[in-house]
């Protein structure tokens, strides 16, 4: 007899051989979780683990970055440079099923911190990921630890 994961896997119809899924935690109409398809999951992953900082996912404790260590570091092509770098080896580490074509990195005038914008391609279509990481970040960290 299967077990619970295997039947609910079963049950689920409309995905294509090759396609990948996952679920987020938005409540569809319905009721369910919200379920995402190919792009979709790529966009919902590199977002969960960019802006998961390192030593907080209990069962991971290397899981996540460190991008929010760059919100208060200095405005300069130095600290742009780390946090591409940091941006490259997190999502090596944790989700490679996309190829990074590149990564665009500004500095917020009006407040500490810098807004990444991430393109990709996923199954030969060329996507674009924006992320804003700034003190509110780094302050809800603080608040959590």
């Amino acid at each position: 007899m299967s077990n619970f994961l295997d039947r609910f896997s079963n049950v689920q119809g409309g995905v294509k051989q090759g396609q990948i899924k996952d679920y987020i935690s938005k409540i569809s109409p319905t009721g369910d979780f919200t379920e995402i398809v190919d792009v979709r999951v790529i966009l919902n992953s590199w977002s969960n683990i960019l802006t998961t900082p390192r030593r907080t996912y209990i069962d991971d404790p290397e899981y996540g970055s460190e991008l929010y260590k760059f919100v208060f570091a200095q405005a300069d092509d130095k600290t742009i440079e780390d946090i591409k770098n940091e941006i490259a080896y997190s999502l090596r580490r944790y989700d490679d099923r996309a190829k990074i074509i590149d990564i665009k990195v500004e500095h917020i005038r009006s407040r500490k911190g810098f807004v990444v914008n991430l393109f990709f391609e996923y199954d030969k279509q060329k996507e674009q990921l924006k992320l804003i990481i700034d003190e509110n970040i780094y302050f809800n960290i603080l608040r959590t630890d």
